[in-house]
């Protein structure tokens, strides 16, 4: 249809699929459209069914929207079980309410504040008292969730206005134009970066705008002139080009492999617990500005950025302790980075507890260490002792006036307890549940208190970012992702390896130089999952210039996770190896969330099917849109991490899936005919 009315100009008409639509300013003009459209479709030998037709309409539905001269807005009719809650009278109602506007609060501007005084009625500790708070946060929740801005129409004899935003993974836009005494909305506009892409640097200042008028794409603007919105600065080239190896004399984990004695004496010797006291006094200011200035990421596979983290406890204190949680459940498949700190540097991650604690104003850590980890848990237990009775902990740690204590906690084992908040569930000896947001942990946490959850990597490395300063770490990897980093490599590899190496250093390079290699040779790789099981895999192909830093693995359609590299050559059954982490994931999942309890599930036995290839060539489709439905749909991110894998396979690996659809169709019929 496209095809057939393309040429006449958007103020004519408006096509989707088979559905046209004419319009006009005036009788006489829409009248003139409706004869230019039905021109063409005779052309084309094409009829309209006078069933479906509606002429001369002043306003229409369509799609949820109504259309009028006005604009295009949103249907009540869609809208109006919403619009038409009344005042909820129990907390079941309230759970549902708050239920249905948690999985729209990335729409919400100031979500957290705004629902705060209902979120505090589901707490137990709260009576179900309905105050004036409460109804107006309840009416300015349903108010966010039943209006959306009125789309206009564009006019070609109006300039348009580009409202442009820039990250290094994404651009976005607003166009716009003044039409009457107001700006009016007219599209809006949001693009990941390819990879390529991600190598220049955007010239597009946030809050930018172009005037451009008389120009139109996709109905806008022309094709042509999309050089004009998006310009390339190509010329500014990094100041560092290559990354990795890292030399000796920066390795912040210098008994990563236990060759050294990881007790006090020894920890002390390697330069653990230098100044700290000096590190202590200089206040939190100073802390918190020197992680800033190393552009420190959580390395628990998220990315935050640590100094913004941690100063969001900095905040006038209202009589109620502070906490800081270390999470050491390292439970995602393939990611063994956490335990070799706590193994065989546990002083590191101590001595980070008091630091990061200094930082944030905390009263004490808990550690929470996975079941499974025994050895692991009684080092760091000695290493506690040791601190304590060298005056590095307790009252007056360090000599520093400060007092702060650090506690072990051990886990049963549950993956689900890696989310911070069902950790948090799972240390007051509840269930562990990740809870609905808000309330963040940095507000009611462990104990209904302020609380920062923070990956055992990321607390250890803060001591020697403090001694050494934020510069020298920012001084590694690509900017946005600076540092050194530990890296997990598994799998199909000579030499299976935990590494500290810098941020940014190539994929290949880190196994060829640290792993021996791929068993076989490279040529032999199928492909790498280059984050922990959670992140998507990626083929060879992306594999050869790739680098390992949270843009990069970003770029190439995955993510750096927990850099837990597991690597699989050509004669891994790559279908079956995805299979088996879905059953992981089915295993694991809470079952609080209906699409990841009912979805994850659902995935399973499909990827069984695709494993035997009984499953049809549709199936594909099919199971990515149940991935697509379970991602970003569910409480916490372990929906997420169960949809990627399956969605990296699908997107690198379809032609072998397809393959293994007809071999098993051919054999079915070799079977049939030898029967007969």
């Amino acid at each position: 249809m496209e095809t057939v009315l393309r040429g006449l100009p958007s103020e004519a008409c408006l096509v989707y699929l088979d559905d046209i639509i004419i319009v006009g300013k005036t009788f006489e003009e829409h009248l003139s459209n409706i004869r230019k459209v039905f021109q063409r479709l005779k052309k084309a030998n094409l009829k309209l069914s006078p069933k479906k037709s509606k002429f001369f309409r002043k306003e229409i539905s369509y799609l949820r929207y109504v259309i009028s001269s006005e604009g295009m807005k949103t249907d009540p009719e869609k809208i109006k079980a919403v619009a038409d809650w009344t005042r909820l009278e129990t907390v079941h109602e309230l759970r549902s309410f708050l239920g249905l506007c948690t999985y729209y609060r990335r729409f919400v501007r100031n979500f957290s504040t705004i629902a705060r005084p209902v979120h505090k009625l589901t707490e137990a500790k709260y009576n179900f008292n309905w105050t004036e708070d409460c109804q107006k946060s309840f009416n300015s929740l349903k108010h966010s969730l039943t209006t959306s801005p009125v789309l206009t129409y564009p006019r070609t004899d109006e300039d348009f206005i580009l409202d442009t935003d820039a990250s290094n993974e994404e651009i976005g836009a607003v166009i716009s134009q003044k039409i009457g005494n107001g700006e009016c909305v007219i599209a809006y506009f949001s693009k990941s970066l390819v990879e390529y892409q991600n190598k220049l640097r955007i010239r597009m200042a946030t809050g930018s705008r172009l005037v451009l008028s008389n120009v139109l794409y996709k109905g806008y603007f022309n094709p042509n002139a999309l050089s004009a919105l998006v310009r390339w600065n190509s010329t500014e080239a990094p100041t560092k080009t290559k990354f990795g190896p890292l030399k000796d004399q920066d390795r912040i984990f210098t008994n990563l492999y236990g060759r050294h004695d990881w007790k006090i004496k020894g920890a002390l010797s390697r330069g653990d617990w230098y100044k700290t006291k000096e590190i202590l006094l200089k206040g939190v200011d100073w802390i918190l500005k020197e992680i800033k200035d190393s552009g420190l990421r959580g390395r628990g596979g998220a990315g935050f950025p640590t100094g913004m983290k941690w100063g969001f406890m900095n905040k006038p204190s209202d009589g109620r302790p502070k906490y800081l949680v270390v999470n050491a459940d390292e439970g995602e498949p393939g990611t063994c980075k956490d335990r070799e700190i706590m193994r065989h540097d546990p002083h590191k991650l101590v001595e980070g507890c008091l630091v990061a604690g200094r930082a944030m104003g905390a009263r004490a850590a808990y550690i929470y260490i996975r079941g499974e980890f025994y050895n692991e848990a009684s080092n760091l237990q000695v290493a506690i002792k040791e601190a304590y009775e060298a005056g590095f902990l307790g009252r007056n740690a360090c000599g520093s006036g400060y007092d702060f204590d650090v506690f072990v906690h051990r886990g049963a084992g549950a993956y689900i307890c890696g989310e911070e908040t069902a950790l948090i569930e799972s240390l007051e000896g509840k269930q562990g549940k990740p809870r609905l947001k808000p309330p963040f942990p940095a507000d009611v946490g462990v104990f209904g208190c302020p609380t920062t959850v923070a990956n055992v990597e990321t607390v250890a490395v803060a001591p020697t970012i403090c001694r050494r300063g934020g510069a020298w770490f920012a001084s590694f990897g690509r900017p946005r992702n600076s540092g050194t980093k530990l890296f997990n490599i598994s799998g199909h590899v000579n030499y299976p390896c935990t590494v500290e190496e810098e941020m940014s250093i190539p994929l290949k390079e880190l196994i060829e130089r640290h792993a021996g290699g791929v068993l076989g040779g490279w040529d032999n790789l199928l492909g790498i999952i280059p984050g922990g099981s959670s992140t998507p895999v990626i083929p060879k192909k992306v594999c050869e210039d790739v680098l390992m830093d949270f843009d990069g693995l970003v770029a190439a359609q995955t993510a750096l996770g927990t850099a837990a590299i597991i690597v699989m050559n050509k004669q891994t059954d790559i279908i079956k190896a995805i299979a088996r982490l879905i059953e992981f994931y089915k295993h694991e999942s809470c079952g609080q969330c209906t699409p990841c309890r009912e979805g994850v599930g659902w995935m399973y036995k499909i990827m069984n099917r695709f494993v035997e290839g009984s499953a049809q060539v549709d199936e594909i489709n099919m199971l990515y849109e149940i991935s697509k439905q379970i991602e970003g749909h569910t409480i916490c991110a372990l929906g997420d991490g169960a949809a990627w894998p399956v969605q990296g396979l699908i997107r690198h690996f379809r032609p072998l899936i397809e393959e293994r659809m007809r071999d098993y169709a051919a054999s079915n019929k070799k079977a049939i005919k030898a029967a007969f």
